[in-house]
């Protein structure tokens, strides 16, 4: 990839390369007539690498994810779906400026990152159709987190911050919906999710409820609206600015 500056510039000795690569797997297995079971892997990583000016970018990520799953029917009414998974994120970020002295090109100032997310996860799903007007699903997740940051500050003589130890964090979810079908035309959702967040000393509860209504005109036009309460216990935040930033 031909950067901007170098179109504009032809004499800019600049680069940006970009690589990546995906790879799935996955084993299924019919092992009765209402039970199956299935083995599933992912591996994905990115790289992108820029220079520009004296200023150098070198950014990887990726994920690593193994997960199990099996699904079941239990009598006329009742199927169950349970899985466990692993699950890696890797993020890490080079930011370096260099400059030239009479000793050749040194490094002026950097700055690195690195990040990485470890998820075991255990869930079991249920739904059950109770009736021609019920259709109820519940099930519950149960997650440990593990979050390993590292920054280091790069001058010209290299100083590192310490690393943090990892930081461990639990999570539990229960959920349960009931659809009900009043008629061709009329059908109601209900439901709530109920969580839990432990991290370190901390303890966080929610209650979030669910409702929608449907109601079909026709066979082409319908209305509907609901109402939900959602909280989302880890987010993903970043700044370009600090990423990119560079140490005098």
């Amino acid at each position: 990839i031909v950067p901007l500056e170098k179109k504009m510039d032809p004499d800019n000795d600049g680069y940006t390369d970009f690589a990546f690569y995906d790879i799935n797997a996955k084993i299924h297995c019919k092992i009765s007539h209402n039970s199956s079971a299935s083995v599933q892997a992912y591996v994905g990583r990115d790289m992108c690498q820029d220079s520009q000016g004296g200023q150098a970018f070198d950014t990887k990520w990726g994920n690593a994810i193994v997960s199990a799953k099996f699904n079941t029917k239990l009598g006329d009414n009742v199927f169950v779906n349970s899985s466990l998974s692993y699950d890696e994120y890797h993020y890490n970020m080079l930011s370096l400026e260099r400059v030239a002295d009479n000793n050749g090109e040194n490094i002026k100032g950097g700055l690195s990152y690195d990040s990485i997310i470890k998820d075991f996860m255990a869930s079991s799903d249920f739904e059950l159709k109770s009736s021609s007007i019920h259709n109820i699903t519940f099930g519950g997740k149960v997650y440990h987190h593990i979050f390993t940051p590292d920054v280091i500050e790069i001058n010209n003589i290299k100083s590192e911050t310490p690393k943090e130890a990892s930081i461990n964090a639990g999570e539990i979810s229960l959920y349960c919906e009931d659809g009900l079908k009043f008629s061709d035309n009329l059908m109601l959702t209900a439901g709530f999710n109920m969580g839990a967040y432990f991290a370190k000393d901390a303890s966080y509860f929610q209650l979030d409820p669910r409702l929608s209504l449907q109601y079909n005109i026709s066979e082409n036009l319908a209305l509907a609206g609901g109402y939900s309460w959602m909280h989302q216990n880890n987010h993903l935040l970043f700044c370009m600015l600090f990423l990119f930033k560079l140490v005098s």
